[in-house]
């Protein structure tokens, strides 16, 4: 069902021209995906949604977005995409000075070198 809410407020979005929105629909579209273990699918909702982000320069967005990206690559065992993907993240992080944001990507970083 949640899903279905999702897929609804994407389309509204689309209509109304609503680039933010649809940007966080996405990423929680992408985010379910990944949760279902839909990574192909979950990446495609993820890069959309990153294009989004760039259009409009939100490196908040973006730096979430490669965070996602980064760990779904890390699931489809494409540990040198995962790296770039989070090494993007992060710079981004310390770019906005997020600090949530930079603990999340140097995490996924360490969760990336237990993985390989």
């Amino acid at each position: 069902m949640r899903y279905e809410l999702y897929q609804e407020g994407l389309a509204l979005a689309r209509e109304i021209g609503e680039r933010e929105m649809m940007c966080l629909y996405l990423q929680n579209m992408g985010a379910e995906d990944s949760r279902r273990g839909n990574h192909e699918l979950a990446m495609s909702h993820f890069q959309e949604g990153l294009s989004l982000a760039r259009e409009m320069g939100h490196r908040q967005r973006m730096s979430a977005l490669l965070a996602n990206m980064s760990m779904v690559s890390v699931q489809m065992k494409q540990y040198v995409q995962a790296e770039t993907y989070c090494q993007e993240s992060l710079s981004l992080a310390r770019l906005i000075g997020n600090g949530v944001r930079i603990g999340n990507a140097l995490q996924n970083l360490g969760i990336l070198e237990s993985e390989r």
